[in-house]
């Protein structure tokens, strides 16, 4: 799908993402803000309209419009903090409404449908429409109508930044926080779709006229759209001093309004004329309308469907010859252009990101709090297991010991009682295998396993008889003579022996201290 295609929305959704999420939470039910509030300041009028509620059914809470004419700036800056102590405005969503007789309005057709090539082709149209240099000015737009042959209608609006500093700075020394700064025009646009829907037919067209305090506005709607907008120097005070002359005056210029409008073809015909403002006060402006232009006249409330809570409607009972229609419809649909200056946007964001850096920190040390009490909180617990074991097992370990040391005695004696048996069978079998005349004197066990026989005997043969017989016994193995050694003749006839022998029988387990021995006669 290419960017041709897209609708509007999706368009302004992918370029300004921020506003456009926060007029899809406007639109669906219970979304939206508790507060919204619209300020707009001109040379004569600080107007302000504070509503409730989600868009679809909000309540006009407060309605205020203070005279500045001849106030400095001071002043009015003051007269703004009082209003916002007086009133309790909301402190956030604060949209500033440009007058629309303060900004360069042009409405044309351009050859483009791509929103790179329209915002490229407006932006050197706005330096065309203006003498002030392209640094000293303030632009948007917004694209009305999209054409099959390739064309599309759109709403250039262009301001002197001072306008828009001026009161952007009022907004923000009353400590309020801007959300953004829209158009007058816009706003009306949007009353006239909501408060008076257009005749049937493609051409039928109708001719919505504000009467403020000292402007009025002049805005032909067809097909859902804006197709003109003029801005008259004609307004309620004008009409209520010099009556027939201003009267005459308004209508002369709506004339030539509507001949301007139905002569650039396209088949639009103004076919009625919605009037509104001060409705109480517009009764002889509506028949004079009605006489002077030929067309049917509907006076409709600059209210539309808005609802009212009880302390703003006894303030609108009070209110001066001057007309919140346009505030109304910036409050009433979502709106899209955006005069908001460059460096505004510029803190806005770097605000934003604080405040986000800020809750991004918090949350990490939330979650770093909550890591340590878990860790707290699972060593508490092994801590508690580990101290139930110890008690468990403590008194089991000391069974344990005694158990341990029983077996311990148990295979002493066993060790024991086997090194006797074996000593009786080693005794048994060496008495079966010695000749008469062979005599024991020593039988030693060594540490390796072997056996040593000290012995003596009368006679030499005896002892290799003696050897020979051992090498064949099956617990004997290895059988060989250390030392054979004749007596001297001074102790007497006879041969002394030391035979070695590798004991392989039931093994004798040595004993401390080394070596056992035993000494037998037969």
């Amino acid at each position: 799908m290419t960017a041709q295609r897209l609708p509007e929305g999706v368009v302004q959704f992918l370029r300004h993402p921020r506003n456009a999420v926060r007029a899809f939470h406007q639109w669906t039910a219970g979304g939206g803000s508790p507060g919204v509030t619209v300020v707009t300041l001109d040379g004569q009028w600080l107007k302000v309209l504070i509503v409730g509620g989600p868009i679809r059914s909000r309540r006009i809470l407060r309605c205020a419009a203070h005279p500045i004419d001849g106030l400095t700036g001071e002043d009015v800056q003051q007269l703004l903090k009082r209003a916002v102590a007086v009133e309790r405005f909301p402190t956030h969503d604060v949209i500033v409404a440009s007058p629309t007789h303060l900004c360069t309005v042009r409405l044309f057709s351009l050859p483009a449908t791509d929103p790179k090539e329209i915002r490229d082709i407006v932006e050197l149209q706005a330096e065309k429409h203006t003498p002030y240099a392209k640094e000293e000015i303030l632009s948007h737009y917004r694209v009305l109508e999209r054409h099959r042959n390739g064309y599309s209608r759109v709403l250039l609006v262009i301001t002197h930044q001072d306008v828009i500093h001026r009161a952007v700075r009022f907004v923000e020394a009353a400590g309020l926080s801007l959300e953004r700064v829209g158009c007058e025009l816009e706003g009306l646009m949007n009353w006239a779709q909501l408060a008076r829907p257009a005749p049937a037919g493609s051409s039928a067209a109708s001719l919505v006229v504000e009467i403020d305090g000292s402007t009025t506005t002049a805005l032909v709607m067809a097909r859902g759209q804006a197709q003109f907008q003029r801005s008259l120097p004609i307004g309620a005070e004008q009409l209520g001093g010099d009556a027939q002359q201003s009267g005459d005056r308004l209508i002369g210029d709506l004339q030539r309004s509507i001949e301007a409008v139905e002569s650039e073809g396209g088949g639009i015909k103004v076919q009625q004329v919605v009037l509104t403002g001060r409705v109480e006060r517009l009764g002889e402006v509506k028949l004079r309308l009605e006489q002077g232009l030929e067309l049917p006249v509907t006076v409709v409330a600059p209210w539309g469907q808005l609802e009212f809570s009880e302390t703003a409607r006894d303030s609108a009972e009070q209110l001066p010859d001057v007309s919140f229609a346009s505030l109304v419809g910036l409050v009433s649909a979502p709106i899209e252009l955006d005069l908001t200056p460059q460096a505004t946007k510029v803190r806005q964001a770097f605000e934003a990101k604080a405040r986000a850096l800020v809750a991004l920190a918090c949350q990490i040390v939330a979650a770093f709090i909550l890591i340590a009490l878990l860790i707290v909180g699972r060593a508490q617990k092994q801590q508690r297991y580990y101290a139930a074991l110890h008690a468990y097992y403590e008194p089991r370990a000391h069974e344990a010991r005694q158990v341990e040391e029983a077996l311990q005695q148990l295979e002493f004696v066993r060790v024991r009682l086997r090194q006797r048996g074996q000593l009786l069978t080693t005794l048994q079998t060496l008495a079966m295998l010695s000749p008469a005349d062979i005599h024991w004197q020593a039988l030693t066990y060594s540490k390796d396993e072997s056996v040593i026989l000290k012995g003596s005997s009368t006679d030499l043969p005896k002892v290799y008889e003696f050897q020979a017989g051992l090498s064949s016994a099956s617990l004997f193995q290895s059988v060989e003579p250390r030392r054979v050694a004749k007596r001297p003749d001074e102790e007497g006839a006879g041969v002394d022996f030391e035979l070695s022998c590798l004991f392989v029988g039931s093994t004798p387990l040595p004993v401390a201290g080394g070596s056992k021995r035993a000494t037998a006669h037969p």
